[in-house]
């Protein structure tokens, strides 16, 4: 009984390895062209209505941006700078129009910059006539977030430091910015992401843990510690990328990257943010697995040939290949923790 019930969890994806829940990959994108330590950051675009429209921009954080097709083929190459974290919110109202907006953190120049994205061809066309400047000591993460029509970004300095920035559409249709929020974490964080719906703010400090902050800029630095590494075992630092998988009636998970033992640990979306187990991506026959994972992304849309939304995970090493990203069936993920729960 116990060898058929190994078998069907490796037929569905899943597996266990000691205290970590196993799956494995389903595709993987190109390498990206820069050696080394250069793919970092994903963001996930899903077009409204066209299933063939879709793709991952993911950074070359010694280079640029790159645009891959839900297949991880590469569409576009942009020699943007050295471009760190990526965001994206979709449906922004932008002078009578409605458009995608990309934004990124540029340590080349320590700015924020901002593309829209052309939903027929995929391609990305500058915004800012400048990039934005931004005071905080070497930007590093960075995120995007949407109050009902107007749209903000986070980016965050190795210090620790997070300044929000509201975005606004000059006439010309290019971007303006101004600082709403400034305020100080403790340690340096990399790991961002907004839940639009709750208006909450997802901090991974590095070698502490992940706070909870209110998105709203007039909400000051109230924070309620989520989950700690010196409490919870599965954890190890660095915290890296996190990322929200929403569901409806505010449901859904909160997603971490733990660096420092390749794994992704997940969390409920609402309420205390229940912490509910992690797993870890390894290799298959047609795959490698992923290991010092930086950045993350997840839709819980259909992307391609996965119904139930994708995951896809900066891969640090990738074998003998320059680094690139790999996606999962986000079916096979929360199988496991609908089983468990």
């Amino acid at each position: 009984m116990r060898y058929s019930i190994l078998l069907l969890l490796l037929f569905l994806g899943v597996s266990c390895n000691k205290n970590f829940h196993v799956v494995y990959p389903s595709l993987e994108t190109d390498p990206v062209e820069s050696s080394e330590d250069a793919a970092d950051d994903i963001a996930i675009f899903v077009h409204p209505n066209n299933p063939e429209k879709q793709a991952i921009i993911g950074t070359n954080k010694q280079k640029g941006l790159v645009v891959y097709n839900n297949q991880g083929k590469v569409l576009h190459n942009y020699p943007f700078g050295r471009i760190n974290n990526v965001d994206l919110r979709q449906n922004i109202p932008w002078n009578g129009d409605k458009i995608c907006i990309v934004g990124g953190s540029n340590r080349t120049d320590n700015s924020l910059v901002f593309y829209e994205l052309n939903e027929d061809d995929l391609s990305l066309q500058a915004l800012h006539q400048t990039p934005i400047t931004s005071s905080v000591n070497e930007v590093y993460g960075f995120c995007m977030y949407l109050r009902e029509e107007t749209c903000y970004a986070f980016v965050v300095g190795k210090d620790g430091v997070i300044e929000q920035w509201e975005l606004m559409p000059n006439p010309e249709s290019s971007l303006a910015a101004k600082m709403v929020r400034s305020f100080d974490v403790g340690g340096q964080c990399e790991g961002l992401v907004a839940d639009d719906e709750f208006a909450q703010l997802y901090v991974g400090e590095e070698e502490v843990g992940v706070w909870k902050y209110s998105a709203k800029p007039e909400d000051g630095s109230q924070r309620i510690a989520l989950d700690q590494i010196k409490s919870n075992k599965q954890l190890k630092a660095d915290i890296e990328g996190l990322s929200i998988y929403p569901q409806a009636a505010g449901e859904g998970y909160l997603l971490v990257s733990s660096q420092g033992n390749n794994s992704y640990a997940v969390y409920e979306r609402h309420g205390a943010n229940k912490y509910l187990g992690s797993f870890k991506i390894k290799g298959n026959a047609q795959y490698g697995g992923t290991s010092d994972t930086d950045g993350i992304d997840v839709t819980a849309q259909t992307f391609g040939s996965f119904d139930k939304g994708v995951f896809i995970a900066q891969d640090g090493h990738n074998g003998k290949q320059n680094q690139n990203f790999k996606l999962v069936d986000f079916g096979a993920i929360e199988k496991i923790f609908l089983d468990k729960n």
